[in-house]
């Protein structure tokens, strides 16, 4: 009786590894009769001898096909029966032969077979988990099962290389060849391969099976089962699904033991990845904050405080004694592991705190220079000036786990006491060359170390960071950081006299000011800063990030190199007797309202504004004049290229050059986190505040605003919408509230900007404009300005079949 065929050719093809070759052709029922026939139910030799000569063909074959697994299934299944009843000695070769089988990739005979055959590829992964737990397996034979499941869950080096191109002689007879692959499917890249083959093994939940072998490793203390398992499981967490049955079965008290271990242990560096992947991949979940005894699976993730214990004495020993390139790399991957241990908030940040590594990151976040009591905690390598990358990479995430575990109350007075501590102290440091404020606790003094030890891009990163994890920590300690002078610190990080990288994009300054506005928003902040003109100066920074071209009196320089204030006006021949009204309307003072000469043209200024040419980070505007007859040449339509305009500026028409043949100035609108920064703490600042709706005033905020309206109206509807909306609310919490305010914006066209941006604009924003002008119009000596307005759009406007009812209802 034989259970196989083979040809002479076939068989040294099947050397060669041509994985069609159908050469060996296995009689699966022979071989089962022979294995299952009570006639010879003792010869186990001669049954080891006749799987071991199939296993053999398949290993010189290169694989076992997938068509043939559900085959081999049934032949592993009596191997392994063989060791649940007490038999396996003759059996140890055979399933180590098996194990080793199922290292080399399953063979695709057919280009439907991954597709047919992905179920029993999934019942062979559950098989090789199975072998784990067989009765008197040796340590060996694992470490093959964890080295099996390792290998066919890895980027193998036969997908990521690259095809050899080998010429072949084409063969009329052959149909595939005469049409030289016409219609062919091109093949998966090797990432959709991997992902596939890793979901199949989520799918036989092979991650939980091998945690069980960890365990049995921790037991007899073997190494290279320990080694073997994490890194198996590692490669498992790299898929989203296997990384969540992991955490569901407790993976990470599963680690303690390994954790324990000296940190220079290559376990130790597995296990470190091996927690990153599994917490990254759950990060989405929520957090868990049940207790550890439910058996519900939300409950039985959160690890037991001995995990944290021995995690948090495990940071200390990388920091303590960390000094080559590798351990920098395990401790700066711990640092990493502990922050996101604390963003699963609740019971899982609480434990993180009490677990002491509170002390390592205060160490990791001060010294050198504010230098605590505690330096000991830190290898003296990991001070050194100038620093090595590594320590630079040590000082972020030493911070960012600060910030993580001080965000919340609690966290906030436990990590940075009622002072703020030399946290921030130590942060603010890093600041304190910008700031010409007066020096606090010392900052100044310590910059000399600071600025020996980083590099002017490093030093420029620490500053962003320090202002970012600042910002975060305001609604939880804003009068320890106010006392502490990081409200100074942050208005001279936002002062337009800083020096920003060259790119243009300044995230320093847009931390800066996205603090103001949190201390704004949360407390007393900016008065406590008054004492340096706090409000006054963090409103000038805001506006000359929305304006750069303004001087510090909140004017703006115009073409011909003299000084204006603010944008060009287009409201059209009525804007003299409109701003008559206006004055009535408001009633303001003889220095808010007058008419400035120019000796050709009249130009009408409305407090700070004054119709005049002006370029800002919104574009170019040019000066809107009135012809002879008195109409007006741009007919109320911002933005249109006459021949009273300036030439150069954007239109509505698709014109890309001006007169002169210079490129047209488009508006720059762009969600530049500095600009929303910028709009939100405006809005801020004059959120009901008399004192802050004067000083925008004065400082030419309301021409500002404006002409971010006017921007808005300018662009196409597909652009990002998040820099309009701050515009919309800028313009609603700083101009509308003030008399005032909205009668320098109505004067200077605000009316015609906003309805024309409401033409224009993205729908999204909308019903924003909408409100926006509802609360205008509640003046009816604004109606004036409505009537004027002519839309640019024509029939093909956007505000007709949306905006129009709404717009004549609150003229209503």
């Amino acid at each position: 009786m034989t259970a196989m065929t083979v040809s002479r050719d076939g068989f040294d093809d099947a050397r060669a590894g041509d994985a069609s070759s159908s050469a060996v052709v296995v009689d699966y029922a022979k071989l089962m009769a022979l294995l299952s026939s009570p006639h010879a139910a003792s010869l186990q030799d001669r049954h080891a001898a006749a799987v071991n000569r199939v296993l053999r063909v398949h290993e010189v074959g290169g694989g076992v096909p997938l068509k043939e697994l559900d085959s081999m299934e049934a032949v592993v299944r009596f191997v392994f029966a063989r060791f649940a009843a007490g038999e396996g000695a003759p059996f140890e070769q055979t399933l180590a032969s098996t194990l080793r089988l199922y290292q080399l990739p399953f063979l695709e005979l057919a280009a439907s077979d991954t597709v047919r055959h992905a179920d029993s590829v999934t019942r062979a992964l559950a098989l090789i988990v199975e072998s784990l737990d067989l009765p008197d397996v040796t340590n060996t034979n694992r470490i093959a099962a964890c080295d099996a499941i390792r290998v066919f869950v890895s980027p193998r080096a036969r997908e990521t290389q690259p095809p050899r191109k080998v010429p072949k002689k084409a063969d009329p007879s052959v149909l595939h060849a005469a049409l030289g692959g016409l219609g062919a499917a091109p093949p998966a890249d090797p990432e959709t391969r991997l992902g596939e083959r890793r979901e199949l093994a989520a799918r036989a939940d092979v991650a939980t099976k091998l945690l069980r072998a960890l365990s049995v490793a921790e037991t007899t203390n073997n190494r290279s089962l320990r080694l073997a398992t994490l890194r198996a499981v590692t490669e498992l967490s790299r898929n989203d699904g296997c990384a969540s049955q992991m955490a569901t079965v407790g993976v990470f008290d599963r680690l303690t033991p390994t954790f324990s271990l000296d940190f220079r242990d290559p376990a130790v560096f597995v296990g470190a990845e091996l927690a990153w992947n599994v917490l990254e991949a759950i990060s989405d979940e929520g957090s868990f904050e049940a207790s550890e005894t439910s058996a519900t699976r939300e409950e039985a993730a959160l690890p037991h405080v001995d995990f944290f214990v021995t995690f948090a004495d495990l940071a200390r020993r990388a920091a303590r004694e960390a000094h080559g390139d590798a351990d920098k790399d395990l401790r700066n991957e711990l640092f990493v592991v502990a922050r996101l241990l604390g963003e699963r908030g609740g019971a899982w940040r609480q434990r993180v705190r009490e677990s002491g590594i509170t002390r390592t990151a205060r160490a990791a976040s001060t010294i050198p220079e504010w230098c605590p009591k505690d330096q000991e905690l830190l290898h003296p390598s990991s001070c050194a000036t100038p620093a090595r990358e590594r320590d630079f990479e040590m000082k972020r995430l030493g911070w960012l786990l600060i910030c993580e575990l001080a965000s919340d109350k609690a966290g906030a007075l436990d990590v940075l006491g009622e002072n703020g501590n030399e946290v921030t102290a130590a942060m603010l440091a890093h600041l304190a060359p910008s700031a010409g404020f007066p020096d606090h606790a010392g900052a100044v003094a310590a910059f000399t170390k600071i600025k020996n030890r980083w590099s002017k891009a490093q030093l420029f990163d620490l500053q962003t960071l320090a202002l970012t994890c600042l910002t975060r920590l305001v609604p939880f300690a804003v009068g320890a950081f106010a006392s502490a002078g990081a409200i100074e610190s942050a208005i001279a990080a936002a002062a337009p006299d800083n020096e920003a990288p060259s790119d243009g994009h300044d995230p320093r300054r847009a931390a800066a000011l996205a603090f103001l506005e949190r201390a704004c928003v949360f407390g007393d902040g900016l008065n406590l800063a008054e004492r340096v003109g706090g409000s006054q100066l963090a409103m000038d920074a805001a506006l000359w990030q929305l304006d750069p071209g303004r001087t510090s009196g909140g004017s703006s320089s115009g073409r011909d190199g003299s000084y204006v204030s603010g944008h060009g006006d287009t409201l059209g021949d009525t804007l003299n007797a409109s701003a008559r009204q206006l004055h009535g309307f408001a009633q303001q003072s003889d220095h808010d309202a007058s008419f400035v000469s120019t000796g050709e043209d009249e130009h009408f200024a409305y407090g700070a504004v004054t119709v005049a040419p002006g370029t800002s980070l919104f574009g170019t505007y040019g000066t809107e004049t009135f012809s002879d007859t008195g109409r007006h040449d741009n007919y109320g339509v911002p933005g249109v290229v006459t021949r009273n305009s300036v030439p150069g500026v954007s239109t509505r028409h698709g014109n890309s050059t001006g007169r002169d043949g210079a490129p047209i100035v488009r508006p720059r609108v762009a969600d530049d986190p500095a600009a929303l920064a910028a709009c939100a703490l405006l809005s801020a600042l004059c959120d009901g505040d008399a004192r802050n709706f004067r000083r925008l005033r004065r400082a030419g905020g309301v021409a500002t605003l404006l002409g971010a309206v006017r921007a808005l109206a300018d662009t196409d509807a597909a652009v990002p919408i998040a820099f309009g909306a701050a515009t919309i609310r800028a313009v609603w919490r700083c101009v509308v509230p003030d008399q005032k305010n909205c009668a320098t914006f109505v004067a200077g066209g605000g009316v015609g900007a906003l309805l024309s941006a409401a033409a224009r604009c993205h729908p999204a924003l909308r019903p924003a404009l909408l409100s926006t002008l509802a609360d205008v119009f509640e003046n009816p000596k604004t109606h004036f300005f409505f009537h004027d307005w002519r839309s640019s759009c024509g029939r093909l406007s956007a505000l007709a079949p949306t905006g129009a009812q709404a717009v004549t209802l609150v003229l209503n």
